[in-house]
This record gives structure tokens, C-alpha cells and sequence, in this order.
């Protein structure tokens, strides 16, 4: 059987009550937030998720890093208020604001994920 549809939304409810903060990263952020982008006016961004089904939990409301270094971020990371990284991934689309054009970040840009964008599930 594996996990349950019941113990998969109980997880996703925990995740998304703990998770307060979104990274970006150049590489795989293991569980250190290795590779996290720096410089200009990158910062981690608060982020909020919307109620969870036994099948995920979505960012509900968009998220915007602005300012951003020139590069190409290719992962994601949710850390919780004490510093520890909860969930990390590549990303799957990189978009410049909210098309869906895989884009290299000029010096400046702003990165978007619009709003339900963003989720987290099992596999």
C-alpha cells in the first residue's frame, strides 16, 4: 500500500505550517543551502502555502525575487524559521516574470513564480 492518502495530506499540513522561507540556488542546495544565489538585491522570500490535498501543497500567493544577480538558478529550497532547509529541488521552468520562457537572469531581473506555481507532493 504504501503511505496513506490520509499520512500524505498529515506531512504536507506539517510542511506547509513549517516552511516560512524560499532560496534559489546555482546547484543542489543539500542540507546546508549550498550554492544559494548572493549579491545585488537577492534575499530568501517569505511564502505562505495554500491548505493541503493528499496530493501536494502549492505556494498560495506569488513569489518575486527582485534585484536578482546575473545567472542561471536551476534549484529551489523551503527552510523553516530556524535556519534548516525542509525540501529542496531543481526548478522546474525557470520564468522571467510569468512567461514560461526558460531564461539566464541578467543583472537586475526579477525571477516570478505566479501564484499555485510552486508545489510540493509525493512521487
Amino acid at each position: 500500500m504504501g503511505i496513506s492518502a490520509y499520512y500524505r495530506k498529515k506531512s504536507l499540513d506539517q510542511f506547509a505550517m513549517d516552511a516560512s522561507r524560499m532560496s534559489l540556488h546555482m546547484g543542489e542546495p543539500g542540507d546546508d543551502g549550498d550554492e544559494e544565489v548572493f549579491g545585488d538585491g537577492y534575499q530568501r522570500q517569505a511564502v505562505r502555502f495554500a491548505e493541503a490535498t493528499e496530493a501536494g501543497v502549492e505556494v498560495g500567493h506569488e513569489v518575486e525575487f527582485r534585484d536578482m544577480p546575473a545567472g542561471n538558478p536551476s534549484h529551489l529550497a523551503y527552510w523553516d524559521e530556524a535556519g534548516r532547509i525542509l525540501w529542496s529541488g531543481v526548478i522546474p521552468v525557470i520564468t522571467g516574470r510569468h512567461d514560461d520562457i526558460p531564461k539566464a537572469l541578467g543583472r537586475g531581473d526579477t525571477l516570478g513564480f505566479p501564484k499555485g506555481r510552486l508545489e510540493v507532493g509525493f512521487v
